[in-house]
This record gives C-alpha cells, structure tokens and sequence, in this order.
C-alpha cells in the first residue's frame, strides 16, 4: 500500500494496493481503495491528501487501514480510518467503508461523531501501530477496555504549526465495536457496521464505553452542509442538499434523524455546468419540485426539475428556468392570494457588487410569466446594518436565500439571509408585505431594523439577542407540509426550522459549516420603520423570533 498521484499533477493523494511476489516486488495493476472526496477531507483547498497508510486487524479479523488526511503542514491533518467488509476483496473500493470524520485530530469541525479532538497537539497523522515484527497478522485482539500502544507525530500546541516543529508522540488505542461507517452514491450498501479504532494521547487513559448513538441536546445535526431544505408530509421529514454537482436526499422520522438517514442521490448535472447550489425542495398539485442553481462562477443560473416520486425519477425532467440571462441563485415558488410567484437572488448586470432579491410571476411551477417593465426588485442591500460584509475588495453586497411564509394576519414575509456567508456577520431578516400590498412594488414591503437571527449584538433588531452556541446562522429553510406557505403556522406556539451556522469556537469558513435545527414562533405588534419616501415610514405587525433549538423564550 501507499500514497500517490493519478498522474503527474499535484492534486490529490490517493491510496493504492497492489498484489506482491515478493516483498521487494509488486506484479499487476495498481488498485484505488481511497480518494480525498469526503467534505471533511476537503477543508481549506487543496492539494487534498490520504496518505500514511497504517494497516491492522480487528478483533473480527477484518482488515482496516488508519491513514492520515487532509494536510500534513496544518493543523487539520488526522487519522481516519477504511475498514474492509466482511469477506471482502480488498482491492475493490466499494469494499471498503470509511469512517465519518477524523478517528484522531484537533479540529473539532471534522471529528466523527462520538470521537473527541485532542488536548495536547495539533494535527496528529501518520502513526505507527506498534505490533510484534511490524506484522498485521499480530495485531491485538482484545477490544475494549484494553488498550494497545502506537506512536503519532504532531506538534504541542501553543506552538506555530509546521513540518520543523513536528514531534513524536506515545499514544494509544482500544477497538470499539458496533460502530456504523456511513456512505452515499455509489456501489454497494449505504453503511457496514464492525469495529472502529479510538485514540488516545495519554497511554494510560481508561477509555470511556463507547459511543451509543446521538445524546447530545446540541442544535446542531451531523449534516456537513449548507442551505437546508426540508418539507414535512406526515411523520416523515424529507431535505435535499447539494454536493459539488449532485442533489442528495434524505428522509427520517424527525429534524434529528435526517443526520443518520441514508443519502439517496436524485439528480447528477450530466452537462458538465458546475457547482450545484441551494436545492429548494415543494410539492405542488401532486408533483414534486426541486429548484436549485448550477454553474461556475458568473454562469450561475436557475434549473427545476420534477417528478412524481419523492426520491427518483428526476434525472430525465430537468428544465431551465426562463429568468433575465443573469447570475441567479436560492430560488423558490410558493403561492399567495391565487397567484404562484417565485423569487430569488440575483444580480442587475453582469457586475459582481450586489445581490439583490427579486421577485416573478409564474405560468406554472416550471414557468415564469412576463415582466411589464424593469425586474421587479423586493429588497437591496442597503441598511447599515446589512452592510457589515461585502463592497469592496471584490465582494458583493449580499440579500439571499429568500423564504416565503405567511404570519397569522395572512401577511407576506420573505425571510432572507443578508451579509457575507462566508463571515460570522451571516444573518436572517425579514421583509413583511403591508396588508392588502402589491407583491410586485418594493415599498410594499418593510424591512426589520436589523437581524432577527445573527450572532453580533450589533446588527440585531432591539430587543432580539444574538446566538449562543452559534456563529453566522443563515439559509433557513421553514419546515412546512408539502413546503407549501399555505401551511404556515399560527400564534402562540414555536414551529420547526432548519439554518446552518459554524459551532462558536470554530473558524468560520463555508467548509464548516453544518445544519442545525430551531425554532421559530410568531411575535406581535412590532414595529418595522424606514426613511421617508414612497409610503407610511412606519408598519406595525407579526415579526419572528428564531431559537437554537427548542428552548424557551422570554
């Protein structure tokens, strides 16, 4: 086994087997068992990396290989671990099942879930199991709570993180059974469930039992993602995300269970455009939709497709959507007083300073109608408070991932994200159409003075508080039945959402970002004000307070 590059180029580091004759000879091809592909080996660019291949056996007699990724001169770099399925061939890569994370690293953004980061050293990798005559076949045999010895390098921390200031470490393990390794999309089973290694720093450490599945009371749910959709139809709660150029669904029993539930692909780009963003997932008269952007760059633009089967039949029904030919992103339809409308973010030229919300009429669920006149505008980056991030050094000025919901008055909200996602200053507020207003007209609406749900105290709306436990909360998505506003919920109690966000405490970075659920619940008489122009300065009705989870609010 090692690591090497495809060809030439300095990309990736991918793991290989071959077969031997001798142990100074291998024969015959040269096998893939792992690429960097997984969201947590991909942190901070590339060259991506698996390398350091450290092979041993389970008390099962399976064979695993605990490599290191990600990238040998940061921080970030870990052990993860391949274990090989029963009775499996080991140079077919579908027989391999890898951990869900790091099994051993500092950055807590990466961790497989049950699995702590260290407390004494940054970026452990590439370890040595130290086993009689370096022999797998002596591998140990006793699982937990015993403990077996290996040596890692990495550096202490406190220190500047780089190749001169590696050191080496004793460490330890123990093998934990019933341990389930998670995958999508590709040949074989979605999970293999056997042993799993636990590190340790201090070879004396008494392991704890091993972990038994979610107790955490977090927000947080292991989905390694951004821009949640999820719709409720019966007991079962169905979200779509996006991964580089697939849409992937999951279905559970409750918000929670979306983070365990197998992912079943539903829609790959075959036309080579790009990045997929922001899937929208709606069931409109008996078909589902699902609306999301693809593209590189500025060729950003809006796609549907449909189908009458909730986890298939998309491929073939995929349609662009017939918008201005200009960057388009986070778009969704919902009906309101007899009409369909869609809305979405996007620019007014070709110039990448400012996105705007906008706001069409629909012919039908994959068709937008004419537009009398200029786009019509809903909402600008204009607020003092919405300008916190972007225009200048080449970022925009950003209003996006608009939501759609009605309050109890019947009353219109777009609920969007404002600031810069890719800083903690990322942001819900809200644009409340006056009673009786005309969607189409911008000074229908009026805007929050500030977040309703942000992490800095200083673009919160009086009398709302910044998160807790998160930072840069944006993207929600409302989880209504069907993903239909009709369904909006009334007064009184506190509802379900989804957002994402990045733990407090951790960088933030699009890279770790992950969902986490909330809650929201109607709140009355507020005020929402603005400068004069056309219109009341003034509008007096339902606002929103977001929560972390489910927890009470005054």
């Amino acid at each position: 086994m090692w690591s090497g590059w495809e060809g030439d180029t300095d990309g990736e580091q991918t793991l290989y087997v071959a077969k031997m004759t001798s142990p100074t000879a291998t024969t015959g091809e040269r096998y893939v068992i792992s690429q960097p592909r997984e969201t947590w080996e991909r942190v901070g660019g590339g060259p991506y990396v698996n390398e350091g291949p450290e092979p041993i056996v389970d008390p099962n007699g399976q064979l695993h290989v605990v490599y290191s990724a990600r990238h040998s001169w940061q921080g970030d770099y870990c052990l993860a671990d391949l274990r090989l399925k029963r009775s499996g061939d080991l140079t077919k890569v579908f027989d391999w099942y890898k951990s869900n994370g790091c099994l051993f690293g500092s950055d807590g953004s990466s961790m497989q879930k049950g699995w702590s980061t260290t407390l004494y050293s940054n970026g452990p990798g590439h370890h040595s199991f130290v086993l009689s005559d370096g022999d797998t076949a002596k591998s140990p045999t006793t699982a937990y709570p015993v403990t077996h010895r290996m040596l890692y390098h990495a550096v202490p921390k406190g220190m500047n993180y780089s190749w001169a200031n590696r050191t080496q470490y004793v460490g330890a393990f123990t093998w934990y059974n019933d341990i389930n390794y998670t995958r999508c999309c590709v040949a074989g089973p979605v999970s293999d469930a056997g042993y799993s290694p636990m590190f340790f720093e201090d070879p004396s450490f008494t392991p704890n039992p091993p972990p038994t599945g979610p107790t955490s009371t977090s927000p947080r749910i292991d989905v390694h993602a951004a821009d949640p959709s999820v719709i409720r139809q019966g007991s079962t709660y169905t979200s779509v995300e996006a991964r580089n150029d697939q849409i992937l669904m999951r279905q559970a029993s409750s918000l929670r269970g979306l983070e365990s539930a197998p992912q079943t692909l539903v829609w790959t780009d075959s036309k080579g455009r790009g990045e997929v963003w922001a899937p929208e997932l709606e069931y409109i008269d008996g078909r589902y939709y699902i609306y999301f952007s693809a593209g590189r760059g500025d060729a950003h633009r809006m796609y549907v497709t449909s189908s009458t089967t909730i986890n298939s039949g998309y491929f073939d029904q995929e349609k662009k959507m017939n918008l201005p030919d200009l960057w388009a992103v986070d778009g969704m339809s919902f009906a309101y007083e007899g009409k369909r409308y869609f809305v979405w973010s996007g620019r007014a030229g070709s110039a990448n300073t400012e996105q705007n919300l906008y706001i069409m009429s629909m012919s039908s669920p994959t068709a937008l109608g004419s537009s009398l006149g200029p786009l019509p505008i809903i909402s600008q980056p204009r607020e003092t408070w919405e300008k916190v991030t972007g225009g200048s050094n080449g970022f925009p000025l950003i209003n996006e991932a608009p939501q759609a919901i009605k309050d109890p008055n019947g009353q219109l909200h777009i609920v969007y994200s404002a600031n810069g996602s890719w800083s903690d200053q990322y942001c819900l507020a809200d644009l409340r159409l006056k009673k009786g207003g005309d969607p189409f007209k911008v000074f229908d609406y009026y805007k929050s003075n500030g977040c309703l749900f942000g992490s800095n105290r200083d673009t919160m709306m009086a009398g709302w508080d910044p998160t807790l436990s998160v930072n840069g909360p944006g993207h929600n998505s409302f989880v209504l039945v069907d993903g239909d506003i009709a369904t909006s919920p009334p007064a009184g109690p506190k509802f379900p959402m989804m957002f994402h966000a990045v733990d407090k405490g951790t960088p933030y970075s699009w890279d770790n970002r992950y969902w986490f659920t909330g809650s929201f619940t109607w709140w009355g008489n507020i005020a929402y004000t603005r400068g004069a122009g056309n219109g009341d300065t003034s509008n007096t009705g339902w606002s929103i307070k977001f929560f972390e989870g489910g927890e009470s609010g005054n």
